[in-house]
């Protein structure tokens, strides 16, 4: 089995423990998740679609809340475009250009001591993954 396919027997097994019921098309939403990160809403019910064509953009919507009550899926918003989905365990944060739009991952552990001074200065829990930390790349400043 692929790494995606066994991210998706993760979040699958998560959600059936918390009690939700897994239909095909909630299973198709999580293996396109599983294999893609920073899908939009509308690019996730495309390759849903694809296969699965009874599955209504409404049930993709659903399901993605449903997925983030859960603690399984968060949006993220890279800039000025729409929220993207990604897994909630995905180890990285963005850095996305606001010149040419190129997305950078950055684990999440370069981010550990910014965060460990804003607690310690202001008494603020940063939580970086919601958005973007935005700027230019070196390719355009």
């Amino acid at each position: 089995m692929s790494a995606a396919g066994q991210r998706a027997e993760v979040l699958i097994r998560s959600l059936r423990e918390q009690g939700q019921r897994v239909t095909t098309g909630r299973r198709a939403i999580i293996e396109v998740v599983a294999a893609n990160a920073d899908l939009s809403a509308e690019e996730i019910v495309g390759f849903v679609q694809r296969d699965h064509p009874e599955v209504h953009s409404s049930t993709v919507y659903r399901t993605l809340e449903t997925l983030e009550e859960a603690g399984l899926v968060r949006h993220l918003h890279l800039g000025h475009g729409p929220a993207r989905w990604q897994l909630a365990a995905d180890p990285s944060y963005r850095l996305a250009c606001e010149g040419c739009g190129t997305v950078q991952l950055v684990p999440r552990v370069r981010f550990d001591e910014v965060r460990r001074q804003v607690q310690a200065e202001f008494g603020f829990a940063v939580a970086f993954q919601h958005f973007a930390m935005t700027g230019r790349c070196s390719a355009c400043q």
